[in-house]
């Protein structure tokens, strides 16, 4: 099984525990936003269908119906499950559609990266620079593995300061919620670790490819056991390390600030005094205001004018509406021709998976 085969499941589960461990911490900042426990498979499945569907069947000519009938598939079962009640059902909507787009977004930059040579070009294709360039070069639009630090920093960033808040508010934390937040926190951090190093040794295959380098087929056996390795060294740190451990406490550099300002030097100001230390505002004149404007000819003419550049103004709004509207529609249409191929593109390959996991 080649390492595409393991990037969207990674991709999934970390869009579901990314989603899930904010929604844990908004729950707690915001008791009316409870997470029942039939929304985690709902997210978990929809992150992974979604990340599997855009790796290997989405494209450019994929009907935005289908996006539509993908995102109905799991928010018809939510809305029946939160009772149908509409507040309940948007919040658990939400974090289903978030599941879902964090997710296709990881299956979309993968086929990106799949199609580095139409990105970079052929030039140089046989040789080892052409690798090094690609892997080196500052342009944002041709290092596909800065998308996944960005994220993965901005995930991290975002749960930091969620936590720190539920910490300021002295939330209880124990029993399952502290055993749910572990867990979350772990999935986080090890799918997280597990996509980008999985991302990094594609992007190494795929360039590979191109330049048809000879390496080792036990390249990748041993990247994984390397990375189980870390994976699980980095599980005992987060599960085992004391808890709000840290050197320099909040009290500790306190202490040292007050230290500093008394030993500091001091200075002795002047009192102000007298006349001279008041500040004087000269007085402004009042604001003079225009006599409104006489009515006549001119004014006429001024009115007329202010109504034709309104109408002129409509007219190019609806004929933009109508150009857009008549662009998208004609568009889907002529995608909406390829759903039976579609159709039968994913037929023969949840077969094909399912042969390969009963041998």
């Amino acid at each position: 099984m080649r390492i595409k085969g393991l990037l969207p499941a990674w991709a999934g589960l970390l869009s579901f525990s990314v989603v899930s461990s904010g929604a844990q911490y908004l729950s707690l900042l915001f008791p009316t936003w409870a997470i029942p426990l039939w929304l985690w498979p709902i997210a978990l499945l929809s992150a992974l269908q979604s990340a599997y569907y855009a790796t290997y069947y989405l494209n450019r000519r994929t009907p935005f119906l289908v996006r539509l009938i993908e995102l109905a598939f799991w928010l018809v079962p939510t809305y029946f499950l939160s009772g149908r009640v509409i507040q309940v059902f948007l919040w658990n909507a939400l974090l289903v559609i978030l599941s879902w787009l964090i997710a296709r977004g990881y299956g979309s930059h993968f086929v990106f990266m799949e199609r580095v040579a139409d990105y970079l070009g052929d030039q140089g294709a046989s040789t080892v620079s052409w690798e090094y360039e690609s892997l080196a070069s500052t342009d944002s639009h041709y290092v596909p593995m800065k998308y996944f630090w960005w994220r993965l920093w901005g995930f991290a960033l975002v749960l930091a300061v969620l936590a720190i808040a539920v910490h300021h508010r002295n939330v209880n934390l124990g029993g399952m919620l502290l055993l749910r937040l572990r867990l979350l926190g772990t999935l986080t951090v090890v799918s997280g670790l597990a996509l980008q190093a999985g991302a990094y040794l594609f992007r190494l295959q795929i360039l590979w490819g191109y330049a048809r380098a000879d390496v080792s087929p036990n390249l990748r056996r041993q990247w994984l056991r390397s990375l189980r390795l870390v994976l699980l060294l980095v599980v005992l740190v987060v599960n085992l390390a004391p808890i709000d451990y840290w050197p320099l406490t909040a009290q500790r550099i306190g202490e040292i600030v007050r230290q500093l300002q008394m030993e500091g030097p001091t200075f002795d100001l002047p009192p102000l005094g007298g006349p001279e230390a008041t500040p004087r505002f000269e007085e402004q004149p009042d604001m003079v205001f225009p006599q409104e404007a006489a009515t006549g000819p001119w004014g006429i003419i001024l009115a007329l004018f202010t109504f034709l550049l309104l109408i002129g103004l409509a007219v190019v709004i609806l004929l933009v509406l109508g150009f857009v509207l008549v662009q998208l529609i004609g568009g889907e249409i002529d995608r909406l021709k390829g759903l039976p191929r579609l159709a039968v593109q994913v037929y023969e390959g949840l077969r094909n998976a399912i042969r390969i996991l009963i041998r």
